[in-house]
């Protein structure tokens, strides 16, 4: 009984410990029902990951990896204090890509196209605050919210 319990221990430790990288975002149409499930792969840094890099480090808090059509995007840190870093993978297969940062009451910031797999957006001049960044590849769109300390 008592390696029932602790095998039983050992498996919800394990499925607790993996349940935390991974965060469900769900979306609904005007009715309440579900219309789009997102699944986010949150990684958390270590000094393993970054290879020792300090900078790296503090840089890389967390990071969000979603799939969108044919790319599969990475945005981090956030919260941030400053820039947030995205990368596009299968960005050679990109044809047309935007970003645009919004304010929360919907006020267009900053817009640019997509010249590279990896960008930076500099939220420095903006104020502490939550702010929306929307992206375009070719058909496809979404958005994150990105805490700005």
């Amino acid at each position: 009984m008592k390696q029932l319990l602790l095998i039983a221990g050992f498996l919800i430790a394990h499925i607790y410990s993996h349940a935390q990288h991974l965060a469900r975002m769900y979306e609904y149409d005007a009715s309440g029902n579900r219309v789009v499930r997102k699944t986010l792969n949150i990684k958390s840094a270590s000094a393993q990951d970054s290879g020792g890099d300090s900078t790296h480090l503090e840089d890389v808090q967390r990071s969000y990896a979603e799939t969108i059509g044919a790319f599969t995007v990475s945005i981090y840190p956030n919260p941030t204090t400053a820039n947030v870093k995205l990368e596009i993978a299968n960005y050679e297969k990109l044809v047309n890509g935007t970003v645009s940062v919004y304010s929360l009451s919907g006020q267009l910031l900053r817009a640019f196209p997509i010249t590279s797999s990896r960008l930076e957006i500099d939220f420095s001049p903006y104020p502490a605050g939550m702010y929306l960044v929307r992206l375009r590849l070719d058909d496809y769109k979404d958005e994150w919210k990105i805490v700005k300390q």
